[in-house]
């Protein structure tokens, strides 16, 4: 074979280092679409929602975005269906959870300061009796007390000026919006024209059974929402509506804020990669060469890579309104052992202690796992997690852990199949160590394990 022939067979059967590993390529704002000639945006529900919760000056930078970017000369906005009907149903709970979180953090610096008065005429009783001991003793009588006081009134004034800078801006109450919504009338103006309509039949029949498929095995996206009772296949109902949109050369860019999960993007020691593979390979059989998911504020950097007039104020103000995740408390991951062994459920429980005290930054391998239990190699782990995600939501209904606290147990995908490790969070290496692992060990052979 002549030396020509060997190099085409080598061109032929090898490829590049990422071929294949698309999932852990991740992208800057301005490598987005660089190698199509167009782009598809499409922007999720929550992104849509968001506006809601955003004050009016992050509201309408974000509006004028969307609709520069709907009117750039390349780029395709394209909004499903499936989408258009979540943000429906959700747009006054989001309206209502704003205001009512501004009332609660109201509440709170009412409450400080009605403790605070409390506090401060208890204080005045015990100074007096003090200064009268002094008088008593011929001591000379302190004036700090007035300080003191200064000090607290100007931290309360402080905290309620906070709160005004917050939410200062808000300017949507529910009650108004049941007569007008300005911001909607805005959004169905920007959005005319890009809206999917709804599938046929038979498409939103194929559509849901190929979303329970996934659902069952572990297939982005929207994994995480097999449990649901409502709606547990949104995700894939509108990814598949954004397939069906396939068109070659152009490239797809999701935007959402839905990334904390796992099931869009792929997971590694807490960190989000790139896309699941499944997705990238779903994009490329629909016609598209390229795909970014993105955050709703990274979009407003990809918008000003692309062309579009967006402020440092903006993309500042955007990523600060990104959600916080409160972190657990000992007592609360405690709490959710406790409970976790009261209903039999010791396997899970000693998993999350495993990988708190085994794991890299609250991430351990499933080899490792199966290694420490004596499981077999092909031993289930379907729908393990559910249990410890049920009583997390329990916690919270009890005021016992925060609304925004991530999952406590959570299975890692690299694609289809088993899950490759399992994540707890970071916070959970700090509340046990060896010894409590050792005494559930002992436990498990006592059991019989």
């Amino acid at each position: 074979m002549s030396a020509t022939s060997n190099a085409s067979r080598v061109d032929s059967d090898f490829v590049g280092l990422m071929t294949g590993f698309e999932q852990y390529q991740r992208k800057a704002p301005d490598q987005i679409g660089a190698r199509s000639e167009g782009t598809l945006l499409v922007l999720d529900a929550n992104v849509l929602l968001h506006l809601y919760a955003y004050s009016r000056s992050a509201r309408e930078e974000y509006l004028d975005v969307i609709e520069q970017m709907s009117s750039r000369p390349g780029t395709r906005l394209f909004i499903p269906h499936q989408v258009v009907k979540e943000f429906h149903r959700n747009r006054f709970q989001v309206i209502r959870q704003t205001v009512d979180e501004k009332k609660k953090l109201v509440r709170a610096v009412e409450e400080l300061e009605r403790e605070f008065n409390q506090a401060d005429a208890a204080a005045k009783r015990v100074s007096e009796q003090i200064t009268h001991a002094r008088r008593d003793r011929g001591t000379a009588v302190g004036g700090k007390g007035r300080a003191d006081e200064l000090q607290l009134d100007e931290a309360l004034e402080r905290l309620a000026g906070e709160i005004e800078d917050l939410f200062g801006d808000y300017d949507l109450r529910p009650e108004d919006l049941v007569k007008h919504d300005p911001t909607l009338d805005r959004l169905t103006a920007v959005l005319d024209g890009h809206v999917g309509r709804m599938p046929d039949p038979q498409d939103l029949d194929n559509d849901r059974a190929e979303g329970a498929r996934r659902s069952e095995n572990h297939e982005a996206p929207g994994f995480r929402d097999g449990d649901k009772d409502e709606n547990p296949y949104g995700d894939y109902l509108w990814w598949a509506e954004v397939m069906r949109q396939g068109a070659y050369s152009e490239s797809l860019v999701v935007v959402t804020d839905d990334l904390t999960k796992g099931d869009w993007l792929v997971k590694e020691g807490g960190l989000n990669l790139g896309p699941h593979q499944i997705l990238i390979e779903d994009a490329r059989t629909a016609g598209f060469v390229d795909l970014a998911i993105i955050s709703s504020h990274q979009l407003l950097e990809y918008a000003r890579t692309v062309g579009v007039d967006v402020s440092d104020e903006a993309i500042q103000q955007a990523t600060s309104l990104q959600p916080e995740q409160e972190p657990w408390t000992a007592h609360a991951a405690q709490e959710l052992l406790n409970r976790l062994r009261r209903e039999g459920r010791n396997d899970q429980a000693n998993m999350i202690l495993l990988v708190s005290v085994c794991g890299d930054d609250g991430y351990l391998d499933r080899q490792s796992i199966i290694e420490w239990f004596g499981w077999d190699a092909g031993h289930s782990l379907r729908r393990f997690t559910m249990p410890a995600t049920r009583i997390a939501d329990c916690l919270k209904e009890d005021g016992l852990l925060d609304d925004s606290s991530i999952v406590p147990l959570e299975a890692c995908y690299d694609g289809p199949g088993a899950a490759v490790g399992y994540q707890v969070p970071a916070e959970f290496s700090a509340f046990w160590n060896e010894k409590d692992l050792a005494e559930a060990e002992e436990s498990m052979g006592s059991a019989g394990y």
